[in-house]
Order: structure tokens, then C-alpha cells, then sequence
């Protein structure tokens, strides 16, 4: 892979590095924030921009296309993992297993500390499915209908959904901003969980703490709410539920602490799912493998449930792995032709220490995520930026994946003009600045992520990576 430039090749300025960067910026902020257009389309125009600025430098278009294969080749498995998950997706949901955990979750809300237990239903969902949006627009809903029946605050019901939410969102090997932090870093995505609980345990553990303390300042007869009962009587009558379905969960718990490699654990839980499907749900085997193919697709009489089971199937993943083509054009031209290294050099003089740059890491992916609206992206140009950067240093990669998923994924829903901010709000009904406050997970990973890396203490290098797998 080409990584640098070599001393005979062309040099293009930091200005004009700069330029193509704010033509992103720019492009992102217009096409894709204020028109609601396809992200996936502003990367290929960027990227072709940055070409013709590196062919009217004197590049090669052999060398700008070689570059882009490279970049893409970089990312290949992360589309093999996409598809995989997509499988796992489908087949867990018509086996039972996601509507499950849905059904048992939501009739744990009958007890009285209501905020905390908000937390962790929302947290089973987002893990399980792999998808913030999804529990918020489904889960997230029926919840704010019970605490709209409580008379609590509304803006602390909202915090209490969106931190669950991003707690899965950061640690399910079904997430996407999980996968593309550690393709894009050069590690596998459960070395890249596992390097995460780090941080994200402690602030987990802090959140939980203080919406359990806050319950205690309401009172009210907790029922379980007219929405809340429509959706487990719907569950019910759609699919076979049972607490044995919910253990493979713990399989994936099982894969990551054994280390098993992504895919060939991603493909033992579909199995399972799959198996699930054909002799509890009594599906037969060609909707099954249709299933895992187009996902699921039924009707269950309530558009809600139907927005929540209706997923899955490789081709729910084919518009991710667009972006993720579509970007890497991108990253591959700018780092052929030394302009990606001129903005790091530049951010990177500064800092002489591990934590240094970590730090520096992490500003940068909190601006890219506020500059270009959308977490996958921050995560995508964050890491190709750093990359190489770290592998000098010998830092081990998955340092870079933490530190964009800490500031990336963390900070997505509380930048109001973010894609996923906008979503959460108009579910919600509530905005960004109102719930913020009360996003007490989110906020609270980031103040770690920043405190650890700080104190430098856990910054291994590739040798000591190595030593961990080994």
C-alpha cells in the first residue's frame, strides 16, 4: 500500500491541502445538512476534486487509481463483516431472539426505578440490534409514553433513552460506527471492544449511578402504559417468546472473551438465529435464507413494531459499504498524494508524547464529527489520517479506534446539527439542547476518554498488543 509520498514525487502545499479538506467540509454542510442529500455522493465528489488538484500537480492518474484500490482493499473485510452482520440481523429477528429481548425488556418497566432501568432496556436493545436509531425510534417511544404518563421531566426521560441507546451503539459487534473504527484503524473489532471498556465501563457505571440517585426524587404509580402493553401483546402475537431465546446473547459475550475472529463468530450467532427461526418460530428454510439475504419484511399491525423488526439482510448493509467505497476514493487519493500527511504534520508538531497524541487525536475527531455532521465519516477520515501516523510511533491501532469511537460515536447525538442529533430530536419530539443535559453516558465517556488519556497509562504499543493476543 502506498503510504507516502516518495522524494520524486510532486509536493503539493498545505493551502491547497486545506482547500480540498474545506471543499468536503463545505460540500458536506450544503448537500448533505441543509438539503438532506446522499453523503455517500459528496465523498465521490470530493474525491474527485482532489485528484484533479493532484493531476494538475503532476500526479498520475495510475498512481491517484492504484490508491484508491489500495484504500478500498484496506476496508474489503470490513464489507465482508457488513454483510455478515446483516445475516445476523435478519435471522435473529425472525428466530425471536431480538422481539425476545424487546418483550422482557420492556416488562421490567413495571418496577419503580424508572430512569435506571430506561437506561438499561435501552442498553439490551441498542447491543442487541446494533442500531441507536432503531431503539430510539422504537423502544425509546414506548419509554417517553411511560414517563409521559409518570408526569416526570421529559428532557431527563430523553437522556436516559439516548444514553442505553449509545451504550450499544459503541459496544455491539453489530454497530457500524464499532466496525468502521476498527477497520479503518487496522485492528479487529473485538480487540477494539475490548480496549473500549476502558473508558466506556467507568462512565457506564457513573451514568447508571446518578439515574438510579435521581429516580429517588419522583414518585409516581409506574404502570406499564397503554403503548407499552400494545407492543408486547403484538410481540406475542407474532412470534414464539421465550427467556431461552435471549441466551445468544451471551454468545457474543462468549466470542468476544474468547477472542474468536469476527467473522467466523458472526456466522456461529446467525447459525444459531437461523436454527432459532426454523424450529421455535417454525419457519422453513428457504424464507429463512431469504431472510438473511433481503432481511425481514411483515406486517404485525403496529407501524412501531414494524419499524423494529422489519431489518437485517445483507442488502440492508449494501448503502454502509457505498459510503465506505465512496469514501475510501477519497482517503486513498489525499494520502497518495501527501495531502492528508500535510494536515497531520501540522496538527501533529506540536505533539512529542503518546498522550500527546491521543489528545490531538481526539480534538480532531470531535471537529470532524462537528464539520461533517455524520459519525461514520469523523470515524472514517479520523482514522485514515492518524493511521499511519501512529504506526510510526508503534502505537497499537486499536488506541486510534478508541479515541475516534470516544469522540465520534459519544458526541453524535448531542451536536445539534449532527444527522443523528436531528433524529433523535424529531423522534423525541424534543431538542438536541433540551436533552443534552441528561445525556449523562455520552458525556461522561467523553470526560474519561480525555482523563485517560491524559494520565497516559493506557496507551500500549504494538508490542504489547501482540503480547495480549498472543
Amino acid at each position: 500500500m502506498q503510504k507516502e509520498q516518495t522524494e520524486s514525487s510532486p509536493k503539493i502545499s498545505l493551502v491547497w491541502s486545506l482547500a480540498v479538506f474545506a471543499f468536503l467540509l463545505v460540500s458536506i454542510t450544503v448537500v448533505v445538512l441543509i438539503e438532506e442529500g446522499p453523503i455517500s455522493l459528496v465523498m465521490v465528489m470530493a474525491a474527485v476534486v482532489a485528484a484533479i488538484v493532484g493531476l494538475a500537480h503532476g500526479y498520475k492518474y495510475k498512481v491517484l487509481e492504484t490508491a484508491m484500490l489500495d484504500a478500498i482493499r484496506g476496508i474489503a473485510f470490513a464489507c465482508i463483516v457488513y454483510m455478515v452482520i446483516g445475516m445476523v440481523m435478519g435471522a435473529w429477528v425472525l428466530g425471536g431472539i431480538i422481539p425476545s429481548l424487546i418483550y422482557y425488556g420492556l416488562d421490567v418497566l413495571n418496577v419503580k426505578v424508572f430512569f435506571f432501568i430506561a437506561v438499561l432496556v435501552c442498553s439490551i436493545f441498542s447491543v442487541s440490534t446494533g442500531s441507536s436509531w432503531s431503539t430510539v425510534g422504537t423502544v425509546g417511544i414506548a419509554i417517553l409514553g411511560v414517563g409521559i404518563g409518570m408526569g416526570v421531566p421529559i428532557p431527563l426521560v430523553c437522556g436516559a433513552i439516548v444514553s442505553g441507546a449509545y451504550f450499544g451503539d459503541k459496544l455491539s459487534p453489530l454497530s457500524d460506527t464499532t466496525n468502521i473504527a476498527a477497520a479503518a484503524s487496522g485492528t479487529d473489532v473485538f480487540t477494539h471492544m475490548r480496549h473500549m471498556l476502558h473508558t466506556t465501563l467507568p462512565a457506564y457505571g457513573l451514568a447508571l449511578i446518578a439515574f438510579l440517585v435521581v429516580g429517588f426524587f419522583y414518585s409516581g404509580d409506574v404502570g406499564i402504559g397503554d403503548s407499552v402493553s400494545l407492543f408486547m401483546n403484538t410481540l406475542e402475537d407474532n412470534f414464539v417468546i421465550s427467556p431461552l431465546l435471549m441466551l445468544p446473547v451471551f454468545m457474543i459475550v462468549l466470542v468476544i472473551v474468547l477472542k474468536i475472529p469476527a467473522v467466523p463468530g458472526l456466522l456461529l450467532t446467525a447459525l444459531v438465529g437461523m436454527l432459532c427461526a426454523i424450529f421455535v418460530q417454525g419457519e422453513d428454510i428457504i424464507t429463512v435464507l431469504n431472510t438473511c439475504y433481503s432481511g425481514v419484511n411483515m406486517d404485525t399491525g403496529v407501524a412501531e413494531i414494524n419499524k423494529l423488526v422489519n431489518r437485517g439482510g445483507m442488502q440492508s448493509m449494501l448503502s454502509t459499504v457505498c459510503l465506505l467505497l465512496a469514501s475510501c476514493c477519497f482517503t486513498g487519493v489525499v494520502r497518495a498524494t501527501g495531502m492528508l500527511q500535510n494536515v497531520v504534520h501540522a496538527l501533529m508538531k506540536f505533539a512529542k508524547k503518546d498522550n500527546q497524541v491521543v489528545l490531538t487525536t481526539q480534538a480532531t475527531a470531535f471537529f470532524n464529527n462537528m464539520a461533517t455532521g455524520d459519525s461514520n465519516v469523523a470515524i472514517l477520515l479520523t482514522a485514515t489520517m492518524y493511521k499511519d501516523y501512529y504506526e510510526e510511533r508503534k502505537l497499537a491501532p486499536k488506541n486510534l479506534s478508541r479515541a475516534c469511537e470516544d469522540m465520534c460515536t459519544m458526541t453524535s447525538s448531542i451536536i445539534p446539527w449532527t444527522t443523528s442529533a436531528a433524529y433523535i430530536s424529531g423522534a423525541l419530539g424534543v431538542s438536541t439542547l433540551t436533552y443534552l443535559p441528561f445525556c449523562w453516558f455520552n458525556l461522561l465517556s467523553v470526560v474519561v476518554a480525555i482523563v485517560v488519556a491524559i494520565t497516559g497509562k493506557d496507551i500500549p504499543h504494538v508490542a504489547e498488543q501482540k503480547a495480549e493476543t498472543a
